[in-house]
């Protein structure tokens, strides 16, 4: 068994080179977008990293040994599984592969039994996957799935006589090569799933050859679906070139590009037409059940004081966005809401919320050291709602980040928002995510929506640090230029 790195500029120029040098029966085990050069982060260059693999013995003598392998898979026998490759354990063979350092060649283990390291998932196709026993029936975890069933699986050496890609050239699969893959596939999930119902809620179930026979048939099919897609994704190289180039001009970033190009059903990809009206409702509907909205800020009509934080850089509009909380929680819902600012850096910082204050007329309170926090909020004690105006800091600089970890680590603070300008580079968003996490943000809030017309960066932040979204700002007018961020709004605006 022979395993291969390849590094290519695209998949398609990859899965070419993979076609030339080991033949049709190469088995693409694992594939990984990066960033190559550049500096800082700044001009790097978008590559690719292809790991395949080819049994010499099948590629030598010819296709009858290939067609008793795959007479084989067809009739579902079970393939004992190799302990170790060359005396190498799993744990070194699979972290080798994955990272390019695995050049041996591997001794064979017979004929049907050929190991092959199968390495992690790509980085955009991981958040998808999730190991068979995380799927339960009635509340309880699935216990009669053997373990090796239950892995995930970039853990488990599997056998080599998945089916190998083939790449014979110009010639698509046909329609019923397809039909009968895709029924396989259907069939095995079937049979995993009727395993789970038949499996009475807490009863414990041994592990029998029927639950092991129906693992790896699934494990079987989901390899066959991957190695289609990546035919698929080969021969449609001009569609989907330009169904990239549509996520780019949304403003799309990285990952969520990935995901979307990995996950494009087959029908998208039939035409070298643009499908631009497909390509939205698809979008639409993969980021709709895959971003997270949060609900307004709830008040406890018990009475239970509820206190907010909002964090973020200079100059992205706290202390307006604050204003424009308090009016709508006290004028519209007949809240009483108090404030604190600790923006004692800036000199009309303080003046400029307790202008706001008078006009709402709402209390404000200033801090100068964290712990005066605790006077405020006795001062404070009979408002429903605290809202807390932070100096804007800079994500570099770690003595400002350390201070202002000091004032908001009070426990009785519930809520703590980072509000990011949606003007900003989306790698400057990454930063200033990343470098505010040690302040462990609950929410995001955008502000500035109505000073572009580029939504794709905000969407493409939600999509990577998993936070939900809040608020959205659109104007300086207090209380009017605030809304509740919505899916369906956000994303009809975006496409």
């Amino acid at each position: 068994m022979r395993v291969k790195r390849y590094v290519a500029d695209s998949i398609q120029e990859a899965i070419t080179r993979v076609k030339n040098d080991l033949g049709r029966n190469a088995i693409i085990l694992h594939t990984k977008p990066f960033k190559e050069g550049g500096f800082l982060g700044l001009f790097s260059q978008r590559r690719f990293e292809v790991i395949a693999a080819v049994d010499e013995k099948i590629a030598d003598n010819g296709p009858k040994k290939a067609d008793a392998v795959q007479e084989n898979l067809t009739a579902g026998a079970t393939m004992p599984v190799a302990p170790a490759v060359n005396g190498n354990s799993v744990s070194q063979v699979v972290p080798a592969i994955a990272s390019g350092n695995f050049t041996q060649e591997i001794t064979p283990l017979g004929m049907a039994t050929q190991a092959v390291a199968q390495p992690g998932p790509s980085l955009f196709v991981t958040q998808m996957q999730q190991p068979l026993n995380s799927y339960s029936t009635n509340g309880q975890p699935l216990t009669g799935i053997p373990m090796q069933a239950r892995m995930p699986t970039s853990a488990v050496i599997h056998s080599s006589t998945a089916p190998a890609l083939n790449f014979q050239e110009n010639v698509p699969p046909s329609d019923s090569t397809l039909t009968s893959l895709r029924e396989e596939i259907a069939e095995m999930k079937e049979l995993i799933r009727q395993v789970a119902i038949k499996q009475p809620s807490g009863e414990a179930q041994s592990p029998n050859a029927n639950n092991l026979i129906s693992a790896e048939r699934l494990e079987r099919s989901e390899r066959i679906e991957r190695t289609e897609r990546l035919e698929r994704v080969d021969r449609s190289g001009n569609t989907l070139d330009n169904f990239r180039q549509y996520l780019q001009n949304l403003g799309f970033e990285g990952e969520l590009i990935d995901y979307l190009l990995l996950q494009v059903p087959s029908y998208l990809l039939e035409s070298n037409e643009a499908n631009e009206g497909g390509w939205a409702a698809y979008c639409r509907q993969v980021l709709s059940s895959r971003l997270m909205f949060s609900e307004p800020i709830q008040l406890d009509n018990q009475g239970e004081q509820q206190i907010m934080a909002l964090i973020g850089p200079t100059g992205v509009g706290k202390t307006t966005t604050i204003a424009k909380l308090a009016a709508n929680y006290n004028l519209f819902e007949g809240k009483k809401v108090g404030l604190i600012t600790i923006d004692t850096y800036r000199i009309a910082a303080v003046e400029h919320l307790k202008t706001y204050g008078d006009i709402i007329n709402l209390p404000v309170e200033v801090v100068y050291k964290p712990a005066d926090l605790n006077q405020s909020f006795q001062n404070l004690h009979d408002c429903d709602l605290i809202l807390i105006d932070t100096a804007g800091r800079s994500p570099h600089n770690q003595a400002m980040m350390d201070e202002l970890k000091r004032f908001l680590s009070h426990s009785k603070i519930g809520l703590i928002l980072l509000a990011i300008s949606a003007t900003t580079r989306y790698q400057d968003m990454i930063s200033i995510a990343e470098n505010f996490s040690q302040i462990a943000y609950t929410h995001l809030i955008f502000t500035k929506l109505d000073e572009t017309d580029s939504y794709g960066p905000i969407v493409s932040l939600a999509w990577k640090i998993r936070r939900p979204i809040s608020y959205l700002t659109t104007g300086q007018n207090v209380p009017d230029d605030i809304e509740i961020a919505k899916s369906d709004k956000l994303l009809s605006q975006l496409m």
